[in-house]
């Protein structure tokens, strides 16, 4: 643009308007700098994926540690980009701005409100043109510049819109108020690779179940057993009831998982098909709650096992960890591991 630009000398104005160029999300260039800005998203990323692996309950978690993992690589392509259009095209293009406006300063300080004779002495006429000409040819190459932003801008967008999302799933998993969640998120992984014969057996998923249980709440039992009873057993009557019997060991009740009698060594295995985490859990848990009276609960159960020993000798084991552990379940699953299970 020539803002009036004549034969008298008037100097050249409004040569700058279209060379400098905003800051984008994805990388700024200002002040004849390209560089690469790393959004806090991808800090905080890092962050939750290091917590997930670190959980007790961590192999739960592989579709979240997925998400964000998948995420980070494709803003990985995208940074590779960036560079690529840095090293290519926005650093080059900034030495030629930088080259421009010296032309231009050069121009101004040789041919401002110089007279015609002056100006055409000095050539000034000649310089304008050059000035003109570089500044059509780099008006071109920001244009194709700014449509390559453009399009590195908007797949960075959608790209930490996603890690935002998976970020937040992430913590719901994470936080101490979703722990029962959690757990049997966990639970539901360790069930169907038992039913599905895989990688466990219901003894050891049990023992392993109940050992990342303890690690997240720590001493803080009744929340332990609460989340053991809803998840593997039935919540039962605290009124241990001749009347309830074997009844309450029947049903499967709603939203309870699935699991046998696989891996639990001989003298407890029954018939495949029985649950022996549930019927451990339930004697557990009713032990741990009535830790006051628990020569009565196991003469009340003992006579209750006539004719089934195996169950009656699960029991017995139930009562015995639930005294062991009254205080903190920590490391009851190696304790599982080595006195129940093969």
């Amino acid at each position: 643009m020539k803002s009036g630009i004549n034969n008298k000398g008037v100097a050249i104005s409004g040569i700058f308007l279209s060379v400098f160029l905003t800051i984008s999300p994805l990388f700024a260039r200002a002040s004849g700098e390209c560089e690469l800005v790393v959004e806090p998203v991808w800090i905080e990323g890092n962050e939750v994926l290091n917590l997930l692996k670190q959980d007790p309950f961590r192999k739960a978690f592989d579709i979240y540690i997925r998400d964000l993992e998948q995420n980070q690589q494709t803003q990985r392509v995208l940074e590779r980009k960036v560079e690529q259009f840095i090293a290519n095209a926005c650093t080059p293009v900034m030495s030629q701005v930088e080259t421009h406006e010296n032309m231009v300063r050069n121009h101004n300080s040789r041919c401002e409100n110089m007279p015609p004779e002056v100006w055409n002495q000095r050539n000034c006429q000649s310089t304008y043109d050059a000035t003109i000409t570089s500044k059509n040819l780099l008006d071109s190459k920001l244009a194709e510049m700014r449509t390559i932003e453009g399009q590195l801008n908007a797949e960075s967008e959608v790209n930490e819109n996603a890690q935002k999302h998976a970020i937040e799933r992430a913590r719901s998993v994470l936080g101490s108020i979703n722990t029962e969640n959690a757990f049997r998120l966990y639970a539901s992984k360790l069930s169907r690779n038992v039913f599905q014969q895989r990688t466990t057996d219901s003894c050891h998923a049990m023992a392993e179940l109940y050992e990342a249980l303890a690690q997240r709440l720590g001493e803080n039992t009744s929340a332990y057993t609460g989340i053991l009873e809803r998840t593997f057993s039935v919540e039962a009557n605290p009124v241990m009831a001749a009347r309830t019997r074997f009844s309450l060991l029947e049903s499967q009740p709603r939203g309870q998982l699935r699991f046998n009698t696989t891996g639990f060594k001989r003298d407890f295995f029954v018939a495949d098909w029985d649950n022996q985490v549930r019927h451990f859990t339930f004697y557990y848990v009713q032990a741990s709650r009535f830790l006051g009276s628990i020569s009565k609960a196991y003469s009340f159960y003992a006579d209750q096992m006539q004719g089934q020993p195996s169950d009656y000798r699960l029991t017995k084991e139930a009562l015995r960890m639930a005294e062991r552990f009254s205080n903190s379940p920590t490391g009851i699953g190696s304790a599982i591991q080595r006195e129940l299970c093969m």
